[in-house]
């Protein structure tokens, strides 16, 4: 985790430094922006049991356009904390993930953009049954996000994106995640 999020660091500051040269004719906006995701896990087997399939998800986000076209944004997000039972059991459940995704933007007129992108992320998943013990695992996912913004002003835009992450390995087969969120630009 602490190496996937030093490399999107990474990559984030050599991109924006850039050379003095290529920075002269190329636009580049740094933004931040705070989501809400629901989100719907498909396990596969094991801690499937375990963990819950819908939580509410809030995360925080850092990136840059390029041109106006491509961007790259770093996120780090957390669930909230699902209770539930199963039989004669109490469990709780939450994830939390970090990464980077690749985006293009569409201008469709003015104020609305057509988003596409492509990601990776690294996913910890946490259980705990009341009164034994905790429950982790680790997946790697890649994300496919598309959806729309719409820029109230030169800093401010909402944007609603629907996100499919495919788990390459672990006990979640795949994630649908649906998002609405606002992004500040510098």
């Amino acid at each position: 985790m602490k190496k996937t999020l030093l490399l999107a660091g990474a990559a984030l500051s050599i991109a924006i430094t850039g050379s003095t040269e290529a920075s002269m004719y190329v636009e580049m906006s740094p933004y931040i922006g705070l989501d809400y995701s629901y989100s719907n896990l498909n396990m596969k087997h094991g801690m499937h049991k375990l963990i819950e399939n819908d939580y509410n998800v809030f995360s925080a986000n850092a990136g840059f356009k390029v041109g106006g076209y491509v961007g790259l944004e770093g996120f780090i997000e957390r669930a909230s904390i699902a209770k539930y039972r199963q039989a004669n059991s109490k469990f709780s459940s939450n994830h939390w993930a970090a990464g980077a995704d690749l985006l293009g933007y569409l201008p469709i007129s003015e104020d609305f953009e057509l988003i596409g992108g492509i990601g990776f992320g690294e996913y910890k998943f946490f259980a705990k049954e009341v009164g034994r013990k905790t429950y982790k695992d680790a997946a790697h996912g890649v994300r496919f996000t598309g959806g729309i913004q719409f820029n109230l002003d030169e800093n401010w835009g909402v944007r609603a994106a629907y996100r499919y992450v495919d788990f390459s390995s672990s006990d979640r087969n795949r994630s649908n995640e649906y998002t609405l969120g606002f992004r500040y630009n510098f």
